[in-house]
C-alpha cells in the first residue's frame, strides 16, 4: 500500500506545478493591467496640476497688467489735470488785474509806468508770467513784457500769429454780450489756447480790461485786451509731477521718443504741440 500511495503522489505532481503556474501567470496578468491604469492616473494628475498651474500663472500675469494699465491711465488722469489747473491758476491771476477800473483808466491813457508795475512785469515778479501783452480796442499792441523786462510794444509783433486767434476768438465773444444789461453781473469773458512761441509749448489767456464798479464807464468795443503767456518748461512739469507723486515729469521734445508714460500737449486744432513723460509707478511689477 505504501507503493501505492507514493505512486498517486508522483502522478499528482504534473497537476499541481501546472496549477502553479496558472496562478502565477495570472498573477502577472493582472499587475501588467494595473500598471497601464497606474500610469494613465499619474498622467492625468500631472496635466491636471500643470493647467491649474499654467492657470495661476496666465490670471496673475493678467492681474499684473491690468494694475499697471490702469495705475498708468490715472496718472495721465493727474498729469493732465495739473496742466488745467495751472491754466486755470493763470486766467485767475489775471483776472485779479484786468477787472479793475485804474486798469481801464491808466491802459488807455498809455501810461507805460502803471501798466509796468501793475499789468506787466508785476505779474512776472509776483506770479511768473513769461509775457504780457496789452493791445487797444483795434488790437495793435501799447505794452510788452518778457521775462520781466519792459520791451518796445513792437515785440508783439513776434508772438502775434500764435495770438491772434485767441484774441479774435475774444472779440467774439464781446460782440456777443456788447447788448447785456449792464446791471447784470457781467459773464468773465476769456479766451486761451496752448501755442508753441519760439518752438516751446505755451500756455496764453486773453481777457478785456474791464472796469470793477460803476465810476467808470466803458462802451462796448472799445475794451483793451491783456494778453498773458505761460511757458511750460520741465520747472513748470516737475511742480506738477511733486504734487501728484509723479517721478521724473519733465518735457518731451516732438523730435523725441514717446514712452507708454506721456500725455501729448495739444492746442485747440488738435496739433501736438510736444509731450510731458514721466517714471510710471507700476504697482502690479510689485505682486
Amino acid at each position: 500500500s505504501g507503493c501505492v500511495r507514493l505512486y498517486n503522489l508522483i502522478l499528482s505532481l504534473p497537476c499541481s506545478c501546472h496549477a502553479l503556474n496558472e496562478r502565477r501567470d495570472g498573477a502577472m496578468a493582472g499587475r501588467n493591467e494595473t500598471r497601464p491604469l497606474t500610469f494613465q492616473l499619474t498622467l492625468t494628475v500631472l496635466a491636471l496640476a500643470a493647467f491649474s498651474f499654467a492657470m495661476v500663472v496666465g490670471f496673475g500675469f493678467f492681474a499684473t497688467l491690468k494694475a499697471d494699465r490702469d495705475s498708468l491711465d490715472r496718472q495721465r488722469v493727474f498729469l493732465t489735470n495739473g496742466i488745467e489747473e495751472l491754466a486755470e491758476a493763470v486766467r485767475r491771476e489775471q483776472e485779479s488785474v484786468s477787472v479793475w477800473d485804474d486798469a481801464v483808466i491808466h491802459a488807455k491813457a498809455g501810461d507805460q509806468q502803471w501798466m509796468t508795475e501793475n499789468l506787466g512785469a508785476w505779474l512776472h515778479t509776483y506770479y511768473g508770467h513769461d509775457r504780457v501783452y496789452v493791445l487797444n480796442d483795434v488790437d495793435r499792441p501799447v505794452h510788452a513784457m518778457r521775462e520781466g523786462e519792459t520791451l518796445d510794444p513792437g515785440a508783439y509783433s513776434a508772438d502775434e500769429a500764435s495770438v491772434l486767434p485767441s484774441v479774435n476768438a475774444l472779440r467774439g465773444m464781446l460782440e456777443l454780450t456788447a447788448n447785456d444789461d449792464p446791471s447784470d453781473d457781467p459773464e468773465k469773458l476769456v479766451s486761451g489756447d496752448l501755442v508753441a512761441l519760439d518752438g516751446k509749448p505755451a500756455m496764453i489767456s486773453v481777457m478785456p480790461l474791464v472796469p470793477s464798479s460803476d465810476r467808470v464807464i466803458q462802451e462796448p468795443g472799445t475794451e483793451y485786451l491783456h494778453v498773458a503767456v505761460q511757458f511750460i518748461d520741465d520747472q513748470l512739469i516737475a511742480r506738477i509731477g511733486e504734487q501728484y507723486g509723479l517721478s521724473g515729469a519733465r518735457l518731451l521734445g516732438l523730435s523725441e521718443t514717446a514712452s507708454a508714460a506721456t500725455v501729448p500737449l495739444l492746442d485747440q486744432r488738435g496739433m501736438i504741440l510736444g509731450f510731458v513723460t514721466w517714471e510710471p509707478y507700476r504697482p502690479g511689477v510689485g505682486l
